[in-house]
């Protein structure tokens, strides 16, 4: 079996929002589709991510009316940026060294998905039954499929019922 790559994994075609958006309204928004993340345009240009951490900072400081600042004053400038054929393990170990949240999944400078810390959590929830069930059954042959807005690692027919209750998205959406 090839390795996983991260176009595997990703959460296809993010919400993004406006830099002059509030903080209020970005964490409405938020909170409405379930994301922890949201990449940042202004002019059709990428400046940043937006974190939920990022709104809960922001809300900490005295004086602050979260009404009045906006998703570009608040967002992580220069977001760590991913190929979707990049194999995943190395995306995953450069989130992990740097303690990003999420990478954002681009080529030729267009947003093709997101690859969160859920959405890894999902792939290793995949590749550690897929491993379990290999250890059983080591004569099936291994397959990808799509499972919600992931991908599975399934055996044939018989996992592929089975395995799709185990990841479907949570609640949080990454």
């Amino acid at each position: 079996m090839s390795r996983p790559i991260v176009r595997q994994f990703m959460s296809p075609s993010p919400v993004i929002i406006d830099g002059g958006l509030t903080l209020s309204d970005a964490a409405t928004r938020m909170f409405q589709i379930h994301a922890r993340h949201l990449p940042v345009y202004t002019s059709g240009h990428l400046i940043g991510i937006l974190s939920d951490r990022d709104i809960a900072q922001m809300a900490g400081y005295r004086g602050l009316d979260p009404d009045k600042c906006t998703a570009e004053q608040a967002c992580s400038p220069s977001p760590y940026v991913c190929d979707p054929e990049a194999p995943l393990e190395e995306v995953v170990q450069t989130m992990a060294d740097h303690k990003y949240g999420a990478a954002l999944v681009m080529r030729d400078g267009e947003l093709l998905g997101i690859l969160t810390v859920v959405d890894v959590l999902q792939a290793l929830v995949g590749l550690l039954h897929r491993d379990e069930t290999q250890r059983s059954d080591p004569q099936h042959e291994w397959t990808v499929i799509t499972v919600g807005r992931s991908s599975a690692i399934v055996v044939g027919e018989r996992g592929a019922a089975g395995f799709a209750e185990d990841v479907r998205p949570s609640a949080d959406g990454g």
